[in-house]
């Protein structure tokens, strides 16, 4: 198939008197035409050169000249009535045309080769639900406040507890910590840094058997005569449950503590803020009153309930049932104490609604059999916590004293 730059040049000269004009090598000819194809879009017809003006112009279609049945327009319907239809080529001639146009787009490849490569953008990140949304493979965009820092005070505050720490601060590095976690306009994985530093702070400071000096959430004991876990912790007040003792001191059993033994303690009060969307617990502690001074401990990962059935609102810690009798409100099935098929684990922290929230009864805190349901919405309303969590949660928070805040 021939182009519209490979027709004859005029109507008026004849195919013998072209035969008899005096032509290139062929070898030169192709090295010539391409150099000039690359250099301004010249062609070759026949062994004469022809610039971008004899070039086969558009009517204005997308086809680029092409008609219906997919040949080329003729020239002389589209450019010059100068221009005579083009004659057919024979196989030896569409060959050499062949291998002239792969010469020439050798070249223009070559040339484009050397142009920049433009890097695709970077695709905005995204934070992936967990539970149900992450079981079936969704996402959400993140926030512009996910992206990293958003306030140059929190990275100032930040720095601050770090040099603290430096210092062998950990107090104020941590007072500094959790001023930074509830500052105004910080980002939410400003804030995630805050609480896995926080954490890791704690871990030290509250959960490990060296109490500090000076630090209010814990104090030292030496066990007298005669003393258990359970009377320790009332005489002391410590609004927390001996297994809290009992952990923290990494001690198996609890009649294993022996007179003279040097304890730590730790008292509280303890509360919790319950944030559905995160599918997250957060642990706190400081007067129940005082919301806005909570100082963070650390965080878990919860289930919730089934169609976002989980209420949100203030509520205050009814009771504590370790190893709880359970019958399920839907089907009137029982399940006795030890029983290990028991769906609520084996702790419970009842749940009573205050202010507005006072219509909310019957919902908790326990614990799971089910640890792949954490994480998504699976319960009849409860939040659930994992077995090692919501033991710790339980020891942790106190009847009548500890709040729990569930919120969107």
């Amino acid at each position: 198939m021939s182009l519209p730059s490979q027709s004859s040049v005029s109507a008026g000269r004849s195919y013998m008197y072209r035969r008899r004009r005096r032509r290139l090598p062929r070898v030169r000819v192709v090295l010539l035409g391409v150099a000039l194809a690359a250099a301004g879009g010249w062609v070759i017809v026949d062994g004469r050169f022809f610039g971008p003006a004899d070039a086969g112009a558009s009517d204005g279609r997308e086809d680029g000249g092409h008609g219906e049945d997919g040949n080329e327009r003729s020239l002389a319907t589209t450019r010059s009535p100068l221009i005579a239809p083009p004659r057919s080529l024979t196989r030896a001639e569409e060959m050499q045309n062949r291998s002239l146009r792969e010469a020439a787009d050798r070249v223009v490849n070559a040339g484009a080769a050397q142009k920049p490569e433009l890097v695709p953008q970077e695709p905005a990140p995204v934070e992936i639900r967990q539970g149900s949304d992450a079981q079936r493979g969704e996402a959400r965009p993140a926030s512009r406040n996910d992206r990293g820092s958003g306030s140059p005070e929190f990275a100032r505050l930040m720095e601050e507890s770090q040099v603290l720490i430096a210092k062998d601060d950990p107090l104020a590095a941590r007072k500094v910590m959790n001023t930074a976690l509830h500052l105004r306009g910080a980002s939410d994985g400003d804030r995630q840094r805050a609480r896995d530093a926080l954490s890791e702070l704690n871990e030290q400071l509250v959960f490990s058997p060296t109490a500090v000096a000076g630090d209010p959430i814990s104090l030292t004991h030496t066990v007298a005569k005669n003393e258990f876990l359970s009377t320790i912790v009332k005489k002391n007040n410590l609004g927390v449950d001996w297994r809290a003792i009992l952990d923290i001191n990494r001690i198996s059993r609890p009649e294993s503590i022996r007179e003279g033994q040097s304890l730590k303690l730790i008292r509280g009060p303890f509360h919790a803020i319950v944030s559905k969307g995160e599918y997250r617990v957060d642990l706190y502690w400081g007067p129940a009153d005082k919301a806005g001074e909570w100082l963070y401990i650390r965080s878990f990962t919860a289930g919730l309930g089934e169609s976002d059935s989980t209420p949100t609102g203030v509520f205050k810690v009814k009771n504590r049932l370790a190893n709880p009798a359970w019958t399920n409100p839907r089907t009137g099935e029982r399940f006795a104490k030890d029983n290990p098929e028991n769906p609520i684990g084996e702790y419970w922290i009842g749940l009573e609604g205050m202010g507005e929230s006072a219509v909310h009864r019957s919902y908790g805190l326990h614990g799971t059999i089910e640890p792949k349901s954490i994480g998504s919405q699976e319960s009849m309303g409860c939040v659930r916590l994992l077995p090692e969590d919501i033991r710790l949660v339980f020891s942790l928070l106190r009847e009548g004293e500890s709040v729990v805040q569930i919120r969107r």
